[in-house]
């Protein structure tokens, strides 16, 4: 071999060890690289509240998760689901991604299987009060297709009550209501705000929503419940008005028949009313009303009708004939004069005279009360003078 050839055949040898060598060169390189490269931790996530969670990993740039064979990518540590009133599976494992070539993605933790479901809420739709076992009585729309999730109900009574029970102490109203009766101590007199939700023990069942807020009015005991000054009172002095006149429409009342209501609207009776029997005394009628002159003294003499001729009725019954007359008179401008009190009783008589001071044209109209005590006082009648 000529020496020509020989160096082609070395410079050939030359090349091709070049390249060769470069290769094994990257080649260990990367192998150390690939040596020094740490793998991130694997998270371990955990369902709570509707939402599965992680502790954050370290140098973890982000998270890939499967959900129920669904491969999802997220910034951030957990995942809100969306769990609806249908118990609904589910499969999750989630793993750590890191975008620095220093650390290689963590394995895929393992996978949390799980079945859940969120409780409906709870719906109230009456609420009725009964004084006589002083009981509240409230009813609910019951879920019957999650009643085997339910596990208590708790009761929210104002901001500083709550009452928890097992969901098997409500009784069936009908197919599609229920009832549970709270005790009347739980409640104050006045007005007192209720709700409810429902609860189940497991962390895979999620509890409900609070429902709608109702106002329940209280009223105080019967024993608190009193006529004086002619008024009915209850409570802390409350005396009662009724906006509608009940029972100002009646003329008389007796405990033996009618009775009186608090808290009685329109033509019904709320369901925390409080029933009171009452004497209401029977006012008398004025026919007539005649001024006399004599010398240095002017009077007006009142005629009253005690009551009708036609009446059937036992005259001696308690509340019916007063034994006070209050006698109101007013100038011509509806302003009060004076104020007589009658210490008189009409017994059995139908007819009764009265008379007090007159001063010529100063009297415009003269109003006339009956009273009794213990009784409510009687409707007011009016004269009205001619001028």
């Amino acid at each position: 071999m000529t020496f020509s050839n020989r160096r082609f055949w070395l410079n050939f040898l030359v090349l091709l060890t070049i390249p060769l060598l470069i290769i094994i060169f990257s080649s260990g390189c990367n192998n150390e690289n690939n040596l020094s490269q740490t793998q991130l931790s694997i998270p371990s996530p955990y369902f709570e509240d509707g939402t599965i969670s992680w502790e954050p990993i370290d140098n973890a740039s982000k998270y890939e998760y499967d959900l129920n064979g669904q491969v999802f990518t997220t910034y951030s540590n957990s995942v809100n689901l969306d769990i609806s009133s249908t118990l609904a599976s589910y499969s999750f494992k989630v793993k750590a991604i890191s975008e620095d070539a220093n650390y290689k993605n963590s394995e895929f933790s393992n996978v949390l299987e799980f079945d859940s479901l969120k409780l409906s809420t709870p719906s109230i739709s009456s609420v009725n009060i009964d004084n006589d076992t002083n009981t509240v009585k409230v009813n609910l729309g019951y879920p019957i297709y999650q009643q085997e999730y339910i596990e208590n109900i708790i009761f929210f009574i104002n901001d500083n009550q709550r009452c928890t029970i097992k969901a098997s102490e409500l009784s069936q109203e009908n197919s599609f209501t229920y009832f549970y009766q709270l005790p009347g101590e739980l409640f104050s007199a006045g007005e007192n705000k209720l709700s409810l939700m429902y609860r189940n023990t497991s962390e895979y069942i999620l509890d409900s929503e609070i429902s709608q807020t109702v106002t329940i009015l209280k009223n105080h005991p019967h024993e608190n419940v009193r006529v004086e000054d002619g008024l009915i009172k209850y409570g802390d002095d409350f005396i009662y008005t009724d906006p509608n006149g009940f029972p100002d429409e009646y003329d008389y009342m007796l405990s033996t028949q009618p009775f009186y209501v608090i808290n009685y609207e329109g033509n019904n009776l709320r369901s925390d009313a409080v029933v009171v029997y009452v004497d209401k005394v029977r006012a008398p009628k004025i026919s007539s009303c005649t001024v006399s002159y004599e010398e240095n003294m002017q009077e007006i003499t009142i005629n009253l009708q005690c009551y009708d001729e036609n009446f059937n009725g036992d005259k001696s019954l308690v509340g019916y004939f007063f034994d006070v007359l209050e006698v109101l008179t007013f100038d011509e401008n509806g302003d009060l004069l004076n104020s007589h009190i009658f210490n008189v009783s009409c017994n059995d008589e139908e007819t009764l005279n009265l008379s007090l001071p007159y001063n010529e044209w100063t009297y415009n109209k003269i109003s006339v009360i009956a009273k009794k005590d213990g009784c409510l006082d009687s409707k007011t009648v009016t004269y009205l003078f001619n001028s």
